[in-house]
C-alpha cells in the first residue's frame, strides 16, 4: 500500500477520517502505522482536547474509543474571594488547603488557613503539621513544648470557626486555540478528497500537495484556503447534537463537527478534481448510534424533499460562493 500522507510503500493502518474519539467511524486504510500515529499526535489530539471539543463531548457523553468521557469542567478553580478549588469529574468542589503567614507589630504572627470542610476531622494532621513546621522556621528561638501550644491554639480555633460557603461560585479560565483546530478539518477534507478521487488526486492535485504538506507540518496550515466558524449548511436531518456532517461540491468540502463550521478550498483547475452539483456528495456520521449515511446529494435532498424544498436554493448559493 502506498501511504497517502508520506507516498511511501508501507502496510496500512485504520485510519479515522473523523476521530474516534468524537464518535466518528468513517474509516480509511490508505495511512501507514507512522504517519497514523503522527497524524493522532499533532492532528486529531490537540482538536480532540481543546476544551470546547471536550464540551461537546461530555454534554452528548460521548466517550470515544477507550469510552472515557472528558469533563472540561473538572480540575482546578478559583471562587470569588480567590481561593482555589479543585472539582472532581462529577463536579464535587474541594477546597484546596493553604496556609500563609504574615508578621504583625508586637512580634506576632498571621496565620491565615484555607481547608475543605471536609477536612475538619483532620485538622491535627492536615493543618498541625504544616503549621507547626512554619512556626519552627519562623519562631526558631520558641521551645518545641511553646510551638505544640501554639499551634494547638491555631487548630481548636480552626475547628470552631464558620464554614464560609458550602455551595461555592467557582470560575474557571479557559485558553482555546482556534488555530489548533483548524488542521483537523483540513485533514477531514484530504481523506475524503482521496475517498473520491483516489490515489490520481495525491498525486497529481495540487490541492493535495498543498494540504499534504500543512498535515505533515501543521505550521503551515495557514497557506491553505479555509473559512472557519462559517455558516452552517441547512443539510435536512442534520444535526449538530446527533450527527456530524460533511459535504463534497465544486472545488470545496464543507465540514461540521458538533456546532463548529469549515469550508476547505481546492487549489488547482482541474476539472477532473472537482465534484459539479450533480455529483456533490454529503455524508453524515451520527455519533450517537454510530450510523453512517453517504450519498450523492441530489439523490439525498430528493430522498427528503419535503424537508429541503425550502433550503434548496440557500444550498445552491452556499456551493457556488467561495469561502473566505
Amino acid at each position: 500500500m502506498k501511504c497517502i500522507i508520506c507516498l511511501q510503500e508501507r502496510p496500512p493502518s485504520d485510519e479515522h477520517v473523523i476521530p474516534d474519539s468524537v464518535g466518528g467511524n468513517l474509516r480509511i486504510k490508505d495511512v501507514c502505522r507512522d504517519c497514523n500515529s503522527k497524524l493522532s499526535q499533532f492532528v486529531d489530539g490537540p482538536f480532540s482536547q481543546s476544551p470546547v471539543v471536550e464540551l461537546a463531548r461530555y454534554a452528548l457523553q460521548i466517550g470515544g474509543k477507550r469510552d472515557k468521557i472528558p469533563n472540561p469542567l473538572a480540575g482546578v478553580g478559583t471562587t470569588n474571594d480567590g481561593h482555589k478549588v479543585s472539582l472532581s469529574r462529577d463536579l464535587k468542589p474541594y477546597a484546596i488547603r493553604s496556609i500563609n503567614a504574615s508578621e504583625e507589630v508586637d512580634d506576632k504572627i498571621q496565620i491565615q488557613l484555607t481547608a475543605d470542610a471536609s477536612d475538619i476531622e483532620r485538622l491535627d494532621e492536615v493543618l498541625g503539621k504544616p503549621l507547626k513546621k512554619l512556626l519552627i522556621e519562623k519562631r526558631p528561638e520558641w521551645s518545641e513544648s511553646k510551638i505544640d501550644q501554639e499551634v494547638s491554639k491555631v487548630v481548636d480555633a480552626a475547628k470552631n470557626s464558620k464554614i464560609q460557603s458550602s455551595q461555592p461560585t467557582v470560575q474557571q479560565q479557559w485558553k482555546i486555540k482556534f488555530d489548533a483546530l483548524v488542521p483537523e478539518f483540513v485533514k477531514i477534507a484530504y481523506e475524503c478528497w482521496f475517498r473520491q478521487f483516489g490515489h490520481s488526486w495525491v498525486e497529481g492535485s495540487q490541492t493535495a500537495k498543498l494540504l499534504r504538506e500543512a498535515l505533515l507540518d501543521t505550521s503551515k496550515v495557514s497557506l491553505v484556503r479555509v473559512g472557519f466558524l462559517c455558516d452552517s449548511l441547512p443539510i435536512p436531518h442534520s444535526d449538530p447534537m446527533k450527527n456530524h456532517c460533511i459535504v463534497l461540491s465544486g472545488g470545496i468540502c464543507h465540514i461540521r463537527l458538533f456546532t463548529l463550521n469549515c469550508t476547505v478550498e481546492c487549489e488547482e483547475a482541474l476539472d477532473a478534481f472537482k465534484l459539479d452539483t450533480t455529483d456533490a456528495v454529503v455524508i453524515l456520521q451520527d455519533f450517537i448510534d454510530g450510523a453512517l449515511i453517504e450519498k450523492q446529494l441530489v439523490d439525498f435532498l430528493a430522498g427528503n424533499f419535503e424537508h429541503s424544498l425550502q433550503s434548496k436554493p440557500a444550498l445552491e448559493d452556499q456551493f457556488t460562493k467561495p469561502a473566505t
